[in-house]
């Protein structure tokens, strides 16, 4: 798949998948296309756009349900397996869970820490917030609740929640200020 071509007819493919496609759809598509092709005389060179084009997805669309059993018993005669499903879990220690922590926390910064550990993501006692290149950052974001107990990402949140901040200038502690530039279309609205 080093071909431009090649390289184009996957990104191609990509483009044509629905929104809600994962790795299972992907897989059963590819499958299906397989199971078309191996019933077939072909004499010509195969190539990636025969099981990845616009065609390919007319085919997928227009056979029936029943068709794409048929070539999943089919897959599963010639021990075609589904990678993902083979992968094996390993349980890991805690410490390995928090080296991996730490390691993600330097690298994303903020971002990763609030989705993956929510919106009291900071500890200043912790280990991963410790000598974290952000951690002045999470200090504001996400340290000092206020008498609501809400931290300043939550009050910013539930205030983007609530009414649009575009066009309005945000104080952040006293310190500094963000402001959220005016799109020309929208003011004349």
């Amino acid at each position: 798949m080093d071909k431009p071509l090649h390289q184009r007819t996957v990104a191609s493919f990509i483009d044509l998948l629905p929104p809600t496609a994962g790795a299972e759809y992907v897989w059963d598509f590819l499958v299906f296309q397989f199971y078309i092709f191996a019933f077939q005389e072909q004499r010509q060179k195969v190539m990636p756009s025969w099981f990845m084009g616009q065609e390919a997805m007319r085919r997928w669309n227009e056979y029936d349900e029943g068709s794409r059993w048929h070539a999943k018993e089919w897959a599963q005669s010639i021990y075609l397996e589904n990678p993902l499903k083979l992968s094996r879990y390993e349980t890991l220690e805690e410490d390995v869970l928090l080296r991996e922590r730490v390691r993600m926390s330097r690298i994303s910064g903020p971002n990763f820490c609030e989705l993956k550990y929510g919106s009291q993501c900071y500890d200043p006692k912790s280990m991963v917030c410790e000598g974290c290149p952000f951690e002045r950052d999470c200090a504001v974001l996400f340290g000092a609740p206020d008498e609501n107990g809400e931290n300043l990402f939550q009050k910013i949140d539930r205030t983007a929640q609530e009414e649009p901040m575009l066009g309005t200038h945000v104080n952040l502690l006293n310190s500094r200020v963000v402001s959220y530039a005016i799109d020309e279309d929208e003011e004349d609205d």
